[in-house]
């Protein structure tokens, strides 16, 4: 086993007899011989072999780090999601296969683990994790679905969900060791969406770039959801307006709250500006599920903290400044959009989705099991065509699951969505750390915040949201272990 055990060591032998003088040559001369490469293969030969060769010189270190350590597959392959899209654009390949990235950071930090043999106690032993399981294995149970014509959806979509979506928890409560491994991630995560944000705000007060306009005029779909009473919504590096709103709130809603945590003034202000930042951005996509998430996110927190002298001020702060933004007299298309999220009545397209719903339930009723995976919206028509639910519109993110895999498939995922906030909320009022109880509370709104936001579209399947979620439902149960002051499950008052 000693193989298993001192495989991280593998490289760093020839590391420590080399001069610090000489490993800094090698590299230099490395990356001018790489550069030179990658330039004359992209101008000469041709421009897919150069992008071939640049992945390939900046993934190899990038997959090893994911071997080396659990937390650094997450953190890549959170960091690898929010530039699949951009890649894409920036290049003109709009089929090129970026989302795989992320995929392979993840399966090799889990084969990291199988190599090595780690092993963690307790995360079998608690009611997160059963209910993840059941979750999974109905899923895969959805193969012997008799409603869906064909089994190809499943094995192309299923299966590598359900393979990623585990890789993701293992490794997530292989990664998430201590208050600092998860404070790290945390700094990814709201780094990356501040990255995006700045972007955003890049693209609404400069223009779009030369390849973000190729984009959206390629497809005319996306250019009428895009462009709105003259004006563009803006994207960001991610995949759609929609994805970008989503993210934007999630993450500020994260950020603001951790800015009201026990830190020091200058990382509170970093995080309350950055919180900003989001919103304004999340603004520009014009995305009215986004506005609803975040006054949802804050209600809750506000409910976990109400007693908390500093939350009083937040939530009147909070109060004055939804007024001011919903009734005060500011303009524009984004805003005049934004404000019918709390006026469905007059929202044309909200009274399309009701129409819709109201059509569908009763297949709803008569398909416990659902439809099958992939049945509906554009996936259906190509994988199942002439399916009951072939290019039905699901919007949802809970329409899209109860139409799929039943009202069965529903309920247990509501199931563990409640009981991953029950633990977190239990665990709140035990643990005495200021730091971990704010962790908790942070990452508590964020996920209700989204988990409301799937009412009106499928945003736990956002990437990089749908990573984060999975490891927030690991936080949940692992956060309150790195409190030494807790407060015993048997007498919860002392």
């Amino acid at each position: 086993m000693a193989l298993f055990t001192d495989h991280t060591r593998l490289g760093e032998g020839l590391g420590e007899r080399l001069p610090p003088q000489v490993r800094t040559l090698l590299l230099f001369v490395g990356l001018i011989l790489g550069s030179i490469l990658i330039a004359y293969l992209t101008v000469f030969v041709n421009l897919v072999l150069g992008v071939a060769v640049l992945a390939l010189l900046v993934g190899l270190p990038l997959v090893w780090q994911s071997f080396l350590k659990p937390l650094n597959a997450l953190m890549l392959a959170v960091f690898t999601s929010y530039f699949i899209f951009i890649i894409q654009r920036v290049t003109g390949m709009y089929d090129l296969p970026t989302g795989l990235v992320p995929d392979i950071m993840l399966v090799v930090g889990m084969l990291g683990i199988l190599f090595k043999q780690r092993r963690v106690g307790g995360a079998s032993k608690n009611v997160i994790t059963a209910i993840f399981i059941v979750v999974q294995v109905y899923l895969m149970i959805q193969v012997l679905n008799p409603y869906a014509f064909s089994t190809v959806a499943w094995f192309q979509l299923a299966l590598r969900s359900i393979f990623i979506t585990i890789c993701i928890y293992v490794l997530s409560v292989h990664a998430f060791d201590s208050v600092r491994a998860v404070k790290t991630f945390t700094i990814l995560c709201l780094a990356m969406a501040l990255v995006a944000a700045l972007y955003g705000v890049w693209q609404e007060q400069v223009g779009l770039p030369p390849w973000d306009k190729k984009w959206v005029m390629s497809d005319p779909t996306t250019y009428k959801l895009t462009f709105i009473n003259g004006k563009f919504r803006k994207w960001s590096i991610l995949g759609e307006v929609s994805s970008f709103g989503v993210i934007m709130a999630y993450s500020a809603v994260l950020a603001l709250i951790l800015a009201l945590g026990p830190y020091r003034l200058r990382n509170r202000i970093f995080l309350g500006v950055g919180a900003v930042i989001m919103m304004i951005s999340m603004g520009y996509s014009g995305t009215r599920t986004a506005t609803v998430m975040i006054p949802a996110g804050i209600a809750l927190y506000i409910l976990l903290t109400i007693s908390n002298r500093r939350t009083l001020i937040f939530t009147v702060l909070a109060i004055m400044t939804f007024v001011v933004l919903i009734y005060g007299p500011i303009y524009g298309p984004n805003m005049s959009r934004l404000r019918t999220a709390f006026r469905p009545s007059e929202d044309a397209s909200m009274q399309v989705r009701e129409e819709n719903r109201d059509r569908i339930q009763p297949y709803m009723h008569s398909h416990p099991f659902g439809g099958g995976i992939g049945t509906t919206g554009p996936t259906g028509r190509k994988m199942h065509p002439g399916h009951t639910l072939a290019g039905f519109p699901p919007d949802s993110g809970y329409m899209k699951t109860v139409l799929e895999t039943g009202y069965v498939g529903l309920t247990l995922n509501l199931l563990l969505y409640f009981v991953a906030l029950t633990v977190g909320v239990r665990n709140y009022y035990r643990v005495r750390d200021p730091v971990v109880k704010n962790m908790y509370v942070a990452y508590m709104s964020s996920f209700f915040a989204i988990s409301i936001g799937n009412l009106t579209q499928n945003t736990m399947a956002y990437p990089p949201a749908d990573i984060i979620n999975i490891c927030i439902y690991v936080m949940m149960f692992k956060l309150i272990t790195f409190d030494e002051n807790l407060i015993s499950s048997t007498n919860e008052t002392t």
